[in-house]
């Protein structure tokens, strides 16, 4: 039997909020973003803590208002948002520029070969203008 919990940062720790799978005798699984909140909307990837088992990640990004922009199924824990949101997603999704000060916000299900899945907690991007770089 799977057990899912939902559990909030402590006061003071640079994380966002988490979902805790166990599957009973104290044994825990965590999947958690490891990618920042704030990142340049050139060149923003989703990263996230691998859990055990998983064999592919299904990514759901989407805007504030929860219309779905990207859906995408991987097997590796990063994916770099491509240079149009939609591009590469599923049907009836509707392809979308990333823009600067535009928050998304974005979802991890990891696929365990036994058919069963873990599902995060929907986690916020915000994309932020890229730093200017320093002249040579």
């Amino acid at each position: 039997m799977l057990f899912l919990t939902h559990r909030e940062p402590a006061p003071g720790e640079d994380r966002g909020s988490e979902l805790v799978a166990s599957r009973g005798e104290g044994s825990a699984e965590t999947l958690r973003p490891l990618s920042k909140e704030e990142q340049p909307a050139s060149d923003a990837r989703l990263q996230w803590t691998p859990v055990a088992g998983a064999v592919r990640y299904r990514v759901q990004v989407s805007t504030e208002d929860l219309r779905p922009i990207h859906d995408r199924t991987l097997e590796g824990t990063t994916l770099a948002l491509p240079a149009e949101l939609g591009k590469l997603g599923s049907a009836g999704v509707t392809p979308e520029a990333p823009q600067s000060g535009q928050v998304y916000l974005w979802q991890v299900e990891a696929l365990l070969p036994d058919g069963r899945s873990v599902t995060s907690s929907t986690f916020r991007l915000r994309l932020v203008p890229a730093s200017p770089r320093a002249p040579r």
